[in-house]
């Protein structure tokens, strides 16, 4: 079973001695509900309060920031980001950051439009779709989806690719994606 799991950047701080000052990280948000929501300006969900509690424990104080994931993680692996939740743990992905985890466990799960009628068993299935479907930058779908859309181009030619999921959910619902 494949796990979510937060970056630990801050593990580092909960074994260290910092004052608040020494301590000011990074973080990167987005509206992924009940995980992460904004509300008036203010962040709320599950993870903001499991990382606050892991920051209150460490002194540390969090910037809050909103960016596309294929540029938090680049900022991540070059060091201008401190924490980025919900990143599921890959071997590239460990080559520059560590992670805490098991968080929760991780499903993903592919959401067509029932007007589609296209039934889904397998990968290939996805092929039959008239329309290509919504992924988002550098977000990891599991080790089969990668090796097909690595290894199969008419696999591939199927998807298109955006920043935030919410744009994919606005062009499922405008009948631009399946």
């Amino acid at each position: 079973m494949k796990y979510c799991a937060s970056v630990i950047t801050i593990c580092s701080l909960l074994t260290t001695s910092y004052t608040q000052a020494d301590c000011n990280l990074t973080m990167s948000v987005e509206h992924f509900p009940p995980y992460s929501l904004a509300k008036g300006g203010e962040w709320s969900g599950l993870e903001i309060e499991l990382s606050q509690a892991l920051f209150q424990e460490a002194n540390c104080s969090v910037k809050y920031v909103t960016i596309p994931w294929k540029r938090s993680l680049y900022l991540l692996e070059h060091g201008s980001l401190d924490v980025l939740p919900s990143m599921s743990m890959t071997k590239k992905r460990q080559a520059f950051t560590h992670f805490i985890g098991p968080m929760r466990a991780e499903n993903v799960s592919l959401v067509v439009s029932a007007r589609d009628g296209t039934e889904l068993k397998k990968l290939d299935d996805i092929k039959r779709f008239e329309k290509r479907i919504g992924l988002g930058y550098a977000e990891y779908y599991g080790e089969a989806f990668t090796h097909k859309i690595e290894n199969d181009p008419s696999f591939a030619a199927k998807f298109e690719y955006t920043d935030f999921s919410t744009n994919n959910i606005k062009k499922l619902q405008r009948g631009r994606i399946s």
